[in-house]
């Protein structure tokens, strides 16, 4: 029978001591709405099945980020590889970029946070595929460097969630939208990380933008805000800000931020119900209808529960003309309109 189930029931660690101590072989998929990742597993203890180009990228952006490389260097290496058509890694290397020691560990750090992330993940399910080292429609390998001991992973990982307990007190969701209150960071003070977050928070993007855009995890980059909060060189912007401030990304065209600022403050009971349309506007320019239907029906019944039939009517006659085929809107315009059998 395959091991399956979900992360929601059983903690990641009984599933990885499970398969260390029956020293099974194969790939461990652990999946959700947003998360495709796949372990493999054999005596020797764990590793990442990857796609080598998007780790070896992450590898490149932490040494830009250490001042290790330089951007102008990494551009010089990219076109060099691309014209001699050789791996990136071998460039950096021939090139003296890089020692190969320092590109291996730091490659293997990559890998060993992708794996310490996963523990943090409640909302996947997994199942253990034995005796194999691909699965259809993933693409990836397994290099044989990068293996970790299963007991130290658990172990590690067990001390990051601990200190989870602390962090998530100080940054308790992806949505919070934070803003420097300095100029300037002492770059040795918040690790080689600490100057990556601290540019981009402009008081505009939220924590879960910047994890996307360092392409750090979210374990590392909420340690480094706990830290910049704690040292009061960042701070929540105002609750009465985000609305303005999104209206000015959308004229901006930066729509990922905007739709960030108004679904926090949403979060928050802010400009409630108006602050549903103006996301369902930002949903619509970045073409993704069925986000902006949810917010266009939830602002539908917040104006509903508050007696205003007409602004509801007028917000479910929105996602008719977005979706004609939408069928239980039309049922609920009707029955708004008609009233109940909608005579």
């Amino acid at each position: 029978m395959a091991l399956r189930g979900d992360l929601a029931s059983v903690d990641l660690a009984q599933v990885f001591q499970m398969l260390a101590l029956n020293k099974k072989v194969g790939l461990l998929s652990i999946q959700s709405a947003k998360m495709w990742k796949v372990l493999y597993f054999d005596q020797r203890g764990v590793t990442v099945h990857h796609n080598v180009h998007r780790v070896l990228d992450r590898v490149v952006a932490a040494f830009v980020r250490s001042g290790r490389l330089q951007p102008a260097a990494v551009d010089e290496v990219r076109e060099h590889a691309a014209r001699m058509g050789q791996p990136l890694a071998d460039s950096l290397l021939a090139g003296g970029y890089l020692e190969a020691g320092e590109l291996e560990d730091q490659y293997r750090s990559e890998l060993e946070e992708e794996i310490y992330d996963l523990f943090f993940c409640r909302d996947a399910k997994f199942e253990f595929h034995e005796g194999v080292t691909s699965l259809e429609g993933r693409d990836g390998s397994v290099d044989e460097r990068f293996f970790s001991n299963c007991d130290s992973v658990i172990m590690e990982a067990a001390r990051r969630i601990d200190e989870w307990a602390y962090i998530s007190e100080r940054v308790p969701t992806t949505g919070e939208v934070l803003v420097a209150t300095v100029d300037t960071l002492d770059a040795g003070e918040f690790g080689n990380e600490g100057p990556a977050v601290f540019e981009l928070l402009d008081g505009r993007r939220n924590v879960a933008r910047i994890v996307e855009l360092t392409g750090l995890s979210t374990f590392q980059v909420c340690k480094v805000l706990s830290q910049l909060l704690d040292a009061g060189s960042v701070a929540p912007v105002a609750t009465d800000e985000l609305l303005p401030l999104a209206a000015e990304c959308m004229n901006e065209g930066r729509l990922p931020d905007a739709i960030s600022l108004y679904e926090r403050a949403i979060d928050l009971g802010t400009g409630l119900p108006e602050a549903h349309s103006l996301v369902a506007k930002a949903y619509q320019a970045a073409e993704q209808y069925e986000n902006a239907i949810y917010h266009l029906e939830c602002e539908a019944e917040h104006r509903l529960t508050a007696g205003d039939r007409a602004g509801a009517a007028a917000r479910l006659f929105e996602v008719k003309q977005l979706v004609p085929t939408d069928l239980q809107a039309r049922e609920r315009l009707v029955e708004l309109t008609l009233g109940p059998g909608g005579v």
